[in-house]
C-alpha cells in the first residue's frame, strides 16, 4: 500500500465510511440486467461486475455522499485497471438525480497507474446528454463522488481503487505525496492530467 505523509500538499480523502456507504445504482432503474459490487480488500476499494445490454441496460455505478477538503485544486486517483472506460461523477448536492459532473478516463490493463483531475477535467450532464450553460463544477461544493463504468459494451470489469488524493496545489506530481516505500513500484510516467 502507498503511504502518504501528512504535511505534504495532499490530503487522502477516505475511501471506506460505515456512517457514509457506497451504494450500487447499475441499469436496472430502466429495465438492464448489469450488476456490481463495490468490496473493500485489504484497504483499497474493488469496483467489479458485469456488464450486460439486455433489457435496454449497458452500465454499472457506486456513488457515495463525500465532502471534499477545503482547497482543493486537484483529485488524484491511483488505480489498478482493466483497459475499459471509467467515469468519475461528482454532484454538488445530495439528490438521486440531477445534474452531475463527468470526466472519462481509461486506466491502462494489468497495473497501477495514477489519474488527476481539475475542475475543468469535469463536464455537466444530465441523464447521459450534456449541458450547456451549466455552472462549472466546484470543488469546495462536491457532496457527492460516484464511478461509472458501461457505456453500453458488455463483459465484466474490475477497477481496484487504491487512494483518492485532494491535493491543494495547481502544481503536482506523484513524487510530492509519496513518500519512499521499496514495496511500491510507482512509475511516473503513468501520471496523466486530464482537463
Amino acid at each position: 500500500m502507498v503511504k502518504y505523509s501528512q504535511n505534504k500538499a495532499a490530503r487522502s480523502v477516505p475511501l471506506w465510511n460505515e456512517r457514509q456507504p457506497w451504494r450500487s445504482l447499475n441499469d436496472a432503474v430502466m429495465g438492464g440486467q448489469s450488476d456490481s459490487t463495490l468490496k473493500c480488500v485489504g484497504g483499497q476499494l474493488w469496483f467489479k461486475g458485469c456488464i450486460s445490454v439486455a433489457g435496454g441496460g449497458g452500465f454499472a455505478s457506486v456513488r457515495r455522499a463525500m465532502r471534499l477538503p477545503a482547497q482543493a485544486k486537484q483529485l488524484c486517483l491511483r488505480v489498478f485497471g482493466d483497459g475499459r472506460s471509467y467515469q468519475l461523477r461528482l454532484k454538488m448536492d445530495r439528490q438521486r438525480d440531477g445534474v452531475i459532473y463527468i470526466a472519462q478516463w481509461t486506466p491502462p490493463a494489468g497495473y497501477w497507474s495514477q489519474v488527476q483531475f481539475v475542475e475543468a477535467s469535469f463536464e455537466p450532464r444530465f441523464r447521459g446528454r450534456r449541458l450547456s450553460g451549466q455552472a462549472p463544477l466546484q470543488f469546495e461544493q462536491v457532496q457527492q463522488l460516484g464511478l461509472l463504468t458501461g457505456e453500453r459494451q458488455p463483459g465484466c470489469f474490475c477497477l481496484r481503487l487504491d487512494s483518492i488524493l485532494s491535493v491543494h496545489s495547481n502544481v503536482f506530481s506523484g513524487s510530492d505525496v509519496l513518500d519512499p516505500d521499496p514495496e511500491v513500484l510507482f512509475n511516473q510516467s503513468n501520471i496523466k492530467l486530464l482537463n
